[in-house]
């Protein structure tokens, strides 16, 4: 769950419990899975966290890191499959959409309907078209997930590169930029032809040997992929930009495909963890600036639709920032949709977004009111656990 529908779920005394394990307390447990079965606890998934994030001091820490991972992790699921759809993938199955009960396990979004990392990452990896990148070689591949045209009769070509970044070293967190060492592109790809079975890559790979001898050792860097299309079939011409953003280090997961342990059919071990630990010192506190306005809804919808605009206007890179609607009662307002979410944005960059939830209450029939939208980044659940 997000941080958010935990602190409805538990107990103010019992939301975060040192002494009891925090993560791995009895009321944790009591929101995980069958607790006579293997997944009644999180203690597989908690010790990852700690070793690649750095261990939580608060259950807002934690939540918000382990949206980080599920997004990695269900994103990386998705892609390798649409990636080698054509060659020797036949399907996937996602085990599950949301809970019956508030539950830490098995769910895109969760009991109070908010979607959380997972249900984000789903959404990016199955866009119509997708830019992934190959954890295993660097390659990247432009995928088509979609049956449909959706660039118009008379499209541009589509414009694809791939950026990799080094975050500023700790003593310069929160007063510079990324550092732009590697740049693959443009390339340049004839959308007109891709069908749903369309898997094309580009030339330049991403050379991680070269990358890892640039940099220090358990150093985070962070590799953007961004294509842009001109649909030419209105009026006036519309640019898209649709990017997508990877963390990696110079020590990433070794997976111990030997391991024959407990339970050998339910998970895999890792011999070593990726090291991510230096976000915490790069990333400088993140300065967004949020608006939106009510936009028209679709003839007989029962959805309020909202334009979000969300702008860094700070030095620094605002990192896996999360979007959240918010009532005058101070809930979070669910169900909330939006076309994408814990986006990462450059000094400078904004981007605009579609929120919708629901225009009347199911139960009572009031109205929804949408009284203020708020961006956490991951750099201010870093900044804030260093205090």
């Amino acid at each position: 769950m997000t941080y958010n529908s935990m602190k409805i779920t538990l107990p103010a005394e019992h939301l975060w419990e040192p002494e009891a394990g925090g993560s791995l307390s009895d009321w944790w447990d009591a929101h995980a899975g069958l607790p006579r079965g293997k997944f009644g606890t999180l203690r597989r998934f908690t010790p990852p966290l700690n070793a690649r994030l750095g261990e939580p001091s608060s259950a807002s820490e934690y939540l918000f890191k382990a949206q980080l991972m599920n997004y990695e992790g269900i994103r990386a699921m998705y892609e390798a499959y649409t990636r080698n759809k054509i060659y020797n993938a036949t399907g996937v199955v996602q085990w599950m959409l949301n809970n019956a009960y508030p539950s830490n396990v098995w769910h895109l979004y969760d009991y109070y309907l908010i979607g959380g990392g997972g249900y984000y990452a789903s959404r990016k990896a199955l866009q119509p078209i997708h830019m992934v990148l190959s954890y295993v070689d660097g390659s990247v591949a432009l995928v088509s997930n979609d049956y449909h045209k959706h660039f118009g009769a008379n499209p541009a070509p589509l414009s694809a590169e791939w950026i990799v970044y080094r975050l500023p070293s700790a003593a310069d967190a929160g007063t510079s930029g990324p550092q732009v060492i590697a740049i693959g592109g443009p390339e340049y790809f004839d959308v007109s032809a891709f069908s749903h079975n369309t898997v094309v890559f580009m030339e330049q790979k991403i050379d991680f040997a070269t990358i890892n001898s640039q940099l220090g050792i358990n150093e985070t860097y962070l590799v953007r992929l961004v294509f842009t299309i001109e649909d030419r079939s209105g009026p006036a011409p519309m640019k898209r930009e649709e990017d997508n953003w990877y963390w990696l280090s110079t020590t990433m997961d070794i997976v111990n495909w030997a391991y024959d342990g407990p339970d050998p059919n339910l998970w895999t071990d890792c011999t070593q963890w990726a090291n991510f630990s230096s976000l915490a010192q790069s990333l400088g506190a993140a300065s967004l600036a949020v608006n939106f306005t009510s936009k028209p809804p679709p003839a007989g919808s029962d959805k309020a639709l909202y334009e979000v605009t969300v702008t860094n206007t700070g030095p620094t890179i605002a990192f896996f920032v999360q979007l959240a609607a918010y009532a005058p009662s101070g809930l979070e307002i669910g169900p909330s949709f939006w076309d994408d979410n814990y986006i990462t944005l450059l000094p400078g960059q904004s981007t605009t977004l579609v929120l919708a939830t629901l225009a009347m209450e199911d139960y009572t029939n009031a109205p929804v009111v949408l009284d203020k939208i708020e961006a956490v980044s991951y750099n201010d659940i870093v900044a804030a656990a260093k205090h």
